[in-house]
């Protein structure tokens, strides 16, 4: 309410100017009338605080008006017959090096091999088709890797695990049979259905989730989860350490960077993006866990340890030093 002006009273220019300022939200003033008697003070914390409340209410209002309803239930979303998770093998190893995919492929019948596009040269043709080529999660050049990918799918490679929405439109228009990985995000039936939807064959629940959650989804094609490796935490343009592709800075690379506790946090150099990864490897063997198959990311392990990861997720076996369960039982805080 106002109140008689001792000094200097609020006049309509004051008005106008503290109730336009409409900065950070969608609205712009348009015209402005205002009717005030003369000779009255109201404190510009109270028009400010007036701006606000409208502001909020025309938000509100402009969200109900343009708010669509969505059916949500699991009758349209029902998993298909155990049938469709036994299509694929119970592990997907995701391997940086052919030496790794080789032991893996060699030592168990029960696994397929995720490799980056780097190394698909060295993958021998009567191993090719228990081979996913994994596209990159940041790109920077679609028609480089529309070239490299046509170039590979030519040679006979015929599945392709995407990480993003961009690398299924790609790879369906080269004749791939597209595959999901963690970076699609699956995090509900309704992310699974759509998904599904796209042509993608299999897919991967988000290492967010619960295990709870992910035993909900209802997913018409076959859902693995993340149970190896070091997690991945955040993508990075610019390499840091200052290498930039300078191969005289990049020989010095210490390949990892460290936080003041001294947990060291590798960080993989993918060319024209580097990724950094947890400390801690993630170790889920002789754990109950949902879905169709098991993702296991190998970082530098050996031929010999690939193998060992493998058979310690069939029999059992000792977690490494430094290892985590994930958020699948305690959930993101």
């Amino acid at each position: 309410v106002p109140e008689p002006a001792r000094l200097s009273p609020t006049t309509q220019e004051t008005l106008s100017r503290l109730l336009t300022r409409l900065g950070g939200t969608p609205f712009e003033p348009g015209r402005v009338e205002i009717a005030a008697a003369t000779g009255l003070l109201l404190p510009a914390a109270r028009i400010n605080a007036m701006r606000r409340e409208t502001c909020a209410l025309l938000l509100e209002a402009r969200v109900q008006r343009r708010a669509r309803a969505y059916p949500i239930g699991t009758g349209i979303w029902q998993a298909e017959p155990d049938g469709a998770a036994a299509a694929v093998p119970p592990f997907r190893v995701h391997c940086r090096t052919w030496a790794q995919a080789e032991a893996v492929l060699e030592g168990f019948s029960g696994a397929e091999a995720a490799v980056p596009a780097g190394i698909s040269e060295a993958v021998p043709a009567a191993q090719i088709g228990r081979v996913l080529i994994e596209a990159p999660r940041f790109v920077r050049d679609e028609d480089a890797l529309r070239r490299t990918l046509a170039a590979l799918r030519a040679r006979g490679f015929g599945r392709l695990l995407c990480q993003n929405p961009a690398h299924i439109v790609m790879g369906r228009a080269l004749g791939f049979e597209p595959h999901g990985g963690f970076g699609l995000n699956v995090f509900n039936s309704g992310t699974a259905a759509a998904l599904a939807g796209m042509g993608l064959a299999s897919l991967t629940a988000s290492f967010e989730l619960k295990a709870a959650d992910i035993r909900a989804i209802h997913s018409p094609v076959p859902l693995g989860l993340l149970a190896y490796g070091r997690l991945p935490l955040m993508l990075l343009r610019r390499c840091p350490f200052g290498g930039g592709g300078d191969p005289a800075r990049c020989r010095a690379c210490p390949g990892e960077l460290s936080d003041r506790t001294g947990r060291r946090f590798p960080v993989l150099c993918r060319g024209d993006h580097r990724e950094l990864l947890n400390a801690d490897t993630l170790w889920l063997a002789g754990r109950r866990l949902p879905g169709a198959f098991r993702s296991l990311y190998l970082h530098g392990e050996t031929p010999e340890a690939a193998r060992g990861v493998v058979q310690a997720y069939l029999s059992g076996g000792d977690p490494p030093e430094g290892f985590t369960r994930g958020l699948y039982w305690r959930g993101v805080e």
